[in-house]
């Protein structure tokens, strides 16, 4: 069993494409839109499952004099053992905190100056701490734990002399921050709280969740508003009110389904809840029906995360219809400094083009799940097709197995001349789209141009289709179906990893050490060891096909061993066998211009020909 996330891309759409390899493998790199659409679900959801989200406009904060200049001037720090000195990132991280709170950002300046207070003392004894060092150091209540042995260390003077003056310089720079910012933590705790409450008296009786992702802009509006009664601190340390510490699962049952009635539920034993100031915590895979109001206190990383927040109450099971959005919005010199609208908007399209084709499946079997009825009645049997002359018999028909009575063939109307097939290849089923342009058919299984063809759709009656414009199409779907067989016989769109590529080789090795005469014999065992090598899915699988390659000399060991891996069944490799049966056609006529019946295309006068002359 694999558990895989809802919201798989939250920065690139690689991410989508790691996490499906996980079980088909390298292939995922090139995997095809129609691929990613089986393996990824995706549609439209329902409207009245869940409450419909309302967006108030954002407030923006006033921001404190003196703290963005002295963020630019702030000097380069000292650069680890094995690394680089990051200032870039450092001046990121801090206007980052200070887009959450002025106290988010003295806690950041706080727990640096306690870091360079202890790469000091590691200067003095001669070494330069490395990225492990600060991850063993352990910080609580204005305390730092180092750990032994420091990083690098320095035998030059020079060389030590250099560093502890640049640490010297930043630490200069980052106490003035640090007593700048001190001054205007209070005013600003006091600003964002009278916003709360501004919020709580809007939606009186509704329970109000603001997210964070600083657990220090949390505890400082905490410490504002505790005299007032309902309101909840719940981080990572515990949950707490004023009168003292809570049960947080309580809290989280509360806050949960349990009817998803407003008001407090009967087995409560806790005060009314009126305002929930929570971090990150319960941003993802937490049940919050009963509130129905969130704010979100800073703008998170990602997106996604900024969906999840709102997620949890905009929930299924729901009582409320609407779930009211609040965004306390940083204000323009803290957004020239951290580009997260530029890196939201980036985001955000990666995960649009990343779902896009489970988008597109999932909007085309709603479209499909509404045709039953519509179709049933203009859907007729094919009529059979008469082959031309010199067809060779063992080749599939234009149309497949057009005799057969399980094929059904409609007609209906449309934007644009186009057809829809549901087709059968290598016992898998794919639905296909093919729009007539410049003389000829494009045929496609792209999720999104089949979506695209189905919306062009207006049903309607119309007159069986003719034989000719059924061969017409099953001929251009026959001729998708060779060129997608000679891709795979190609090895187009089927990339397995080192290991695989590693094991094919070894194959090929054995295959020439094995005597001529008995090549023949095992040649098809190879080629189906070959083909299962290179559409083999699994990171797991690819460990385990290394393991062989470093176990194994090229022969005939290597090939039971491999066979005994994946399976002495395997995929059967593609070739001429390989049949693209069509197990049904609706064909789309352009609808004429409005007033007008649709013309009746007449039948194909037959071509003239000599006995030695092959059909048109």
């Amino acid at each position: 069993m694999l558990l895989l996330t809802a919201t798989p891309v939250r920065n690139r759409p690689a991410e989508l494409r790691a996490l499906l390899a996980l079980f088909i493998g390298a292939e995922a790199e090139c995997a095809s839109d129609e691929t990613v659409s089986r393996c990824v679900i995706g549609g439209v959801r329902p409207p009245g499952v869940t409450p419909r989200v309302v967006a108030h406009p954002p407030v923006t904060i006033r921001g404190a004099r003196g703290i963005a200049q002295c963020l630019r001037q702030l000097p380069p720090p000292l650069a680890l053992a094995d690394g680089a000195a990051a200032a870039g990132l450092v001046r990121t991280g801090l206007a980052r905190a200070w887009s959450s709170s002025v106290a988010a950002l003295e806690s950041a300046l706080g727990r640096r100056m306690l870091r360079g207070g202890a790469i000091l003392a590691a200067l003095d004894a001669g070494r330069v701490p490395a990225r492990s060092d600060l991850r063993a150091w352990v910080m609580g209540d204005g305390s730092l734990q180092l750990s032994l042995p420091l990083g690098m260390r320095l035998d030059d003077s020079a060389s030590v002399a250099a560093a502890r003056a640049t640490i010297r310089e930043h630490m200069k720079s980052v106490e003035r921050l640090h007593a700048t910012v001190r001054n205007s933590t209070a005013a600003d705790t006091r600003r964002r709280a009278a916003i709360l409450q501004e919020i709580i008296g809007r939606h009186p009786g509704r329970i109000i969740m603001a997210f964070t992702c600083f657990e220090f802009t949390a505890l400082a509006l905490f410490r504002a508003l505790r005299q007032r009664p309902g309101v909840v601190l719940l981080t990572a340390n515990g949950a707490r009110s004023g009168a003292g510490p809570l049960p947080r699962a309580e809290i989280i049952a509360e806050l949960g389904p349990r009817g998803a009635a407003p008001g407090p539920s009967r087995e409560s034993r806790l005060m009314p809840i009126s305002l929930v100031i929570a971090t990150d915590l319960l941003a993802e895979g937490m049940n919050l029906q009963r509130a129905s109001v969130v704010v979100h206190l800073d703008q998170p990383w990602t997106p996604s995360t900024r969906e999840q927040r709102e997620g949890r109450a905009a929930r299924a099971g729901s009582a409320f219809d609407t779930v009211d959005v609040y965004r306390l919005r940083e204000p323009p010199v803290i957004a020239a400094l951290t580009a997260m609208d530029a890196r939201h908007r980036y985001k955000a399209r990666s995960a649009a083009v990343a779902g896009r084709p489970a988008r597109a499946a999932g909007r085309t079997r709603a479209i499909v799940a509404g045709w039953d009825d519509a179709l049933c009645h203009c859907a007729t049997r094919s009529e059979p097709v008469r082959q031309p002359r010199g067809h060779d018999a063992a080749a599939p028909s234009p149309l497949a197995s057009a005799t057969d009575v399980r094929h059904a063939v409609a007609a209906t109307m449309g934007s644009r001349d186009s057809f829809l097939a549901a087709v059968t290849v290598r016992g898998r089923k794919t639905l296909l789209a093919g729009r007539y342009r410049r003389g000829a058919w494009t045929v496609t299984d792209d999720p999104t141009r089949v979506l695209e063809v189905m919306e062009s759709v207006a049903l309607a009656e119309l007159p069986p289709p003719l034989t000719a414009s059924v061969k017409q199409a099953g001929a251009a779907i026959i001729r998708w179906g060779k060129r997608r067989a000679a891709r795979g016989a190609a090895g187009l769109g089927r990339s397995g990893g080192s290991a695989e590529r590693q094991l094919i080789a070894d194959v090929d090795r054995a295959m020439r050490a094995v005597p001529a005469s008995e090549r023949a014999g095992i040649a098809e065992r190879a080629a189906r060891i070959r083909n299962a090598l290179a559409t083999s899915g699994g990171v797991a699988m690819s460990h385990r096909l290394a393991r062989l390659h470093h176990l194994y000399e090229p022969g005939h060991a290597l090939l039971v061993a491999v066979e005994a891996m994946i399976g002495r069944s395997g995929t059967p490799p593609y070739g001429s066998a390989d049949r693209c049966e069509i197990e049904a056609l609706l064909l789309i006529r352009a609808a004429p211009p409005a007033g007008q019946l649709p013309p009746r295309s007449p039948r194909p006068r037959p071509a003239a020909s000599t006995e030695t002359a092959a059909p048109r």
